[in-house]
């Protein structure tokens, strides 16, 4: 019996949500004493072969459902106007390689401050940069 109790609360342990530190670069500690829950990370992130509304394959981004923080780049604006987001281009006239673009925009990435317009207070952290595939996976957290 005791060594099923053990066993039981290891797995309850292992099982409870983790608390998740606020990231460094957050504009104030002011809720650091309340706990904090990390998300789980969304599945197939990143440009892959995807299905339309018409179950045609395309080659995309994963689109953002009912998700009110997602936007995305593959959609168009007629069909997904509150998500849509242009993709990024780089200037080739200054910048001559997709690599060298992705690292100028991984540098705007890291220059961000967090805040702005009382979004994302809890700071960021960039968990992923791929320059040769050109992904970068970035995490926000809202100040609460």
């Amino acid at each position: 019996l005791r060594s099923w109790f053990v066993g039981a609360a290891a797995v309850g342990f292992l099982a409870s949500p983790e608390n998740a530190m606020a990231f460094d670069n957050r504009i104030s500690k002011q809720y650091d004493d309340r706990p904090k829950q990390r998300g789980a990370k969304p599945q197939a992130l990143g440009v892959g072969t995807r299905k339309n509304m018409y179950n045609e394959d395309y080659l995309g981004l994963k689109p953002c459902g009912a998700a009110p923080n997602c936007f995305c780049s593959t959609d168009t604006l007629e069909d997904s106007p509150d998500t849509n987001i242009p993709p990024f281009k780089w200037p080739t006239s200054k910048i001559s390689s997709r690599e060298d673009a992705f690292e100028q925009l991984t540098e705007v990435l890291k220059a961000y401050e967090p805040g702005q317009s009382n979004i994302d207070g809890g700071g960021f952290d960039i968990v992923t940069s791929d320059p040769k595939a050109g992904y970068i996976y970035v995490q926000f957290q809202s100040l609460k």
